[in-house]
């Protein structure tokens, strides 16, 4: 779940408005009122997600990560990220790629343990990776 631990800031946040009033616990939101959603909120909360607090990179397998649960590296409805199909593609294809030649290994394998937490955000351009033949 490598997507949902990164640290760069475009995706910790969910910039959305409000098309009509939305009734809350506390009160009402006005219709056109601006709102931030910090995305972690969604990717980190181990009562609807059972690997919140695990790298699960399986889970990105499934053909919907997280069930119902929203996990957002691109969003949903009217905000969508346009590329949200090509970049997943692009990206396997890069790796694929690279995989043919070589052997990609995390220089510090400690990092993103299956059998460990993970902490509240990953900074991805910290981690650092060994090319090696196969």
């Amino acid at each position: 779940m490598l997507l949902r631990n990164l640290a760069a800031a475009i995706w910790k946040k969910i910039l959305r408005e409000t098309m009509q009033e939305v009734q809350w616990h506390g009160g009402v939101l006005p219709k056109n009122t601006h709102v931030v959603i910090y995305a972690p909120y969604f990717h980190r909360d181990d009562e609807n997600l059972p690997d919140a607090h695990r790298f699960a990179p399986d889970l990105w397998l499934e053909t919907s990560p997280g069930g119902r649960w929203p996990l957002i590296p691109f969003s949903e409805g009217p905000g969508i990220c346009p590329a949200h199909n090509f970049v997943p593609m692009l990206g396997s294809m890069m790796i694929a790629a690279i995989l043919e030649k070589r052997r990609i290994a995390l220089q510090d394998p400690k990092r993103l343990q299956t059998d460990h937490s993970l902490p509240g955000t990953l900074d991805n351009y910290t981690l650092r990776f060994n090319l090696a033949n196969p």
